[in-house]
């Protein structure tokens, strides 16, 4: 097993990391790696304050 995974699982083990599934609408920075429909693109950009809330209806 390499290092750095050994690493991580010796930490869940000590219980000082916690692993969570964080659901995709959770998820700001998804614009930025995938393709999302226009109404989750429009929340997360908006949540992440990247473009003024009245400039996305006109996306």
């Amino acid at each position: 097993m390499e290092l750095k995974f050994l690493s991580v699982k010796e930490e869940v083990q000590k219980r000082r990391v916690l692993f969570e599934h964080i659901r995709t609408d959770m998820m700001v920075a998804d614009p930025l790696t995938k393709r999302l429909p226009p109404k989750a693109f429009n929340g997360h950009v908006e949540r992440m304050g990247v473009i003024d809330k009245a400039l996305l209806s006109n996306l």
